[in-house]
């Protein structure tokens, strides 16, 4: 994973971006094939460079995407690392996702903070760096055909 916020170009492998609901923020996931395990980073740049604050994975993996919320229980995934408690409010995350060992592809990245995620409907997906806000039917169909 290093690699991909290095600058390397892994596979695509479909894309991550973050929505809400008012109430917390939701990491979403679409994959060009349905992976057996999915891990999901959320860290920040820093002046020492990048820091992970925390990672999830999950195995509970069924149909064309899933969701990851970032700040509230979230059945089905585990925290491998970090303290999702950490997440500060006002604070500039990325959020990075790849499927199995993530040697042959990536999910992408996509910057946020937590209020701006939050403060999304549940029809709206913000992904990228710097990023855009698209509707969630365009953005669980867009790019797909850059799945090989």
């Amino acid at each position: 994973m290093l690699g991909t916020l290095a600058g390397c170009v892994n596979g695509f492998s479909g894309e991550i971006g973050v929505s809400g609901d008012g109430k917390t923020a939701t990491g979403v996931i679409w994959w060009c094939d349905r992976p057996d395990v999915i891990h999901v980073d959320i860290g920040r740049y820093e002046s020492k460079g990048w820091r992970s604050m925390v990672t999830f994975s999950s195995t509970a993996i069924s149909g064309e995407m899933a969701e990851l919320p970032i700040v509230r229980d979230r059945p089905g995934w585990k925290v491998d690392s970090g303290d999702p408690k950490a997440l500060e409010g006002g604070n500039t995350y990325v959020i990075s996702a790849w499927p199995g060992d993530g040697k042959n592809g990536s999910f992408g990245q996509t910057e946020f903070t937590v209020p701006q995620a939050m403060n999304l409907n549940r029809d709206q997906v913000k992904f990228g760096i710097p990023g855009s806000v698209i509707s969630r039917t365009k953005f669980l169909t867009w790019h797909r055909s850059y799945c090989s």
